[in-house]
């Protein structure tokens, strides 16, 4: 079976099948740029952290959203024109990647296959490492505000009362900070 996937096929329609690499190209091009658009809000959004802001937040957010959202549309698109392709091919979509669509074709298709792969391939796995960094970021953020909860808490313990750890007992409080969104 992998013999098969890994053998150059012909399309049943020539025509056709330049037609939909081109299409499948532009959906490429796009999604570098929009991946980009991501990449350049993700790292923005590590400076908004470091200083946080309500208003710089909800903008980076909004950001964040739009961008995923022309990233769905991109990929219903992509689906499309692969499932196309496939059927050109007599294969199944999932067999279908940009590997086997550049040993499919030569000159400049082939090229420009390759580049969008390596530029997506380059941009996601920077997405990835600047997420990473930004999760241990949040992560100290919520660390922070607990124990800063903590501390408030323990403020507001009557008593002197600690427990074996050398912390207070927080047993009755005469008050209680809540959040609640509504």
């Amino acid at each position: 079976m992998l013999g098969l996937i890994n053998e150059p096929v012909r399309p049943s329609d020539e025509a056709e099948f330049e037609s939909l690499l081109d299409s499948l190209l532009v959906v490429l091009r796009q999604d570098v740029e929009v991946y980009g658009e991501l990449q350049a809000n993700i790292n923005e959004k590590r400076d908004v952290l470091r200083r946080p802001s309500l208003e710089l937040l909800t903008a980076s957010n909004s950001k964040t959203e739009t961008c995923v959202l022309k990233a769905k549309i991109l990929e219903e698109a992509r689906a499309s024109i692969v499932k196309k392709i496939a059927k050109s091919l007599g294969r199944q979509e999932k067999d279908i990647t940009l590997t086997v669509l550049a040993s499919c074709v030569d000159g400049q298709r082939k090229t420009e296959l390759k580049a969008q792969q390596m530029a997506l391939s380059s941009l996601m796995g920077s997405i990835n490492e600047i997420n990473e960094k930004n999760k241990v970021l949040l992560d100290y953020s919520v660390s922070y505000v607990k124990s800063t909860m903590d501390f408030i808490n323990n403020l507001f313990s009557t008593g002197a009362d600690y427990i074996n750890t050398g912390q207070l007992k927080a047993g009755a409080r005469n008050g209680r900070i809540l959040c609640k969104e509504g």
